[in-house]
């Protein structure tokens, strides 16, 4: 673990014992379960920074919803293979067109009312089953149609198992994609669990999340103890009353408990001292100088995370944003060697005398 996460992991751990104190390609069967309880309604909101939104449906992008790809593409194992490419993995081969994968002879799988792609045995192991086209499933060897209201549900995770506003929810017919996100509706799986306005509420004594028109910002939180994105709940005991308030931003208290606090972006959730004693609230990140945020982009543009000198032996080492890709700076990026960046006419790599991180020269 890098020196820094380290700091992050700590500064989260500290956060959540002061809180304490204070208080796929479808294959086989589609997945079943209730309204997800998503990101936006736990104990507190997400903030602008709390409600992670993944990129998918693209060609080396992972698929979206309901097994689905953009342009014709190909859902293989997960992931969107771009329409003329070659199909690979989960027993899928030849040439992916229009949301089928076609081989040498012409022959054609995948696609709904299509035989499933694989299945075969290969080596003495049978091939696993799966269907490649947008809103398929692999049923009895045949591609059929999943993830719109009253169908069935696709495979996959829960939250991606149903098209949009739609959750995998399972009664005695089985499980099947019904309406969520609404008022008095379960709420969605995924991040974002209800609609503008609403709060994924959770009323306890084994009721389902449900979508409830509370927990707003300066209003009375839902019950237990849920704010709608970009609150948290204060005052609340035994998982009643209390006061929705202001989160994620600059100076404000983080969003969340725990590992999962966040604040907006441009900022991290962490520890500072006050007169009450240590507390955790969002501070500015990612500008030189200052710390690192959480996530991918710790840093600008031209910044690289950094360990801080001092802090003496055995103590935590910080991490801040610190210039990089110039002359006897640190490469930019992360990764391998080939990964990094430096400015025009150097190049990254080891240190005259070795030992220490990669510099530009």
């Amino acid at each position: 673990m890098k020196p820094g996460t380290l700091v992050r992991s700590l500064t989260a751990i500290v956060c959540f014992a002061s809180l304490v104190a204070a208080c796929g390609g479808g294959s086989g069967s589609g997945t079943s379960g209730g309204g997800g309880s998503g990101a936006t309604g736990t104990k507190t909101g997400g903030g602008t920074g709390g409600s992670t939104v993944t990129a998918c449906g693209s060609a080396g992008q992972a698929c979206c919803a309901a097994n689905s790809c953009n342009g014709g593409g190909c859902c293989v194992a997960g992931m969107c293979i771009g329409s003329g490419a070659t199909c690979m993995g989960a027993g899928t081969t030849g040439t992916c067109k229009s949301g089928s994968c076609e081989n040498a002879a012409g022959a054609a799988c995948g696609g709904e009312g299509q035989t499933c792609c694989g299945g075969a045995v290969d080596g003495g192991r049978p091939e696993p089953e799966s269907c490649t086209a947008s809103g398929t499933r692999c049923s009895a060897g045949t591609c059929s149609s999943c993830g719109s209201r009253g169908e069935a549900c696709c495979a996959g995770a829960a939250g991606d198992a149903c098209g949009a506003n739609l959750s995998c929810q399972t009664a005695d017919a089985g499980a099947t994609c019904e309406p969520c996100g609404a008022s008095g509706q379960v709420c969605c799986a995924g991040a974002t669990a209800c609609t503008s306005g609403l709060a994924c509420a959770s009323p306890g004594a084994g009721q389902p999340r449900s979508c409830m028109d509370c927990g707003a910002l300066n209003g009375a939180c839902c019950p237990g103890e849920v704010c709608q994105t970009g609150g948290r709940c204060t005052g609340a005991a035994m998982g009643m009353g209390g006061t929705c308030t202001a989160c994620g931003g600059s100076g404000q208290d983080c969003c969340g408990d725990g590992l999962a606090a966040t604040c907006d972006t441009g900022f991290s959730c962490a520890a500072k001292a006050s007169e009450g004693g240590v507390t955790m609230s969002c501070q500015p990140c990612g500008a030189s100088g200052q710390a690192c945020c959480a996530g991918a982009a710790a840093c600008g543009s031209g910044l690289a995370c950094m360990a801080a000198a001092g802090g003496g032996r055995g103590a935590p080492v910080a991490e801040t944003c610190q210039p990089c890709g110039g002359s006897g700076q640190a490469c930019c990026g992360a990764g391998p060697i080939a990964m990094r960046t430096c400015a025009s006419g150097l190049t990254c790599g080891a240190p005259d005398g070795g030992g220490g991180g990669l510099v530009c020269r």
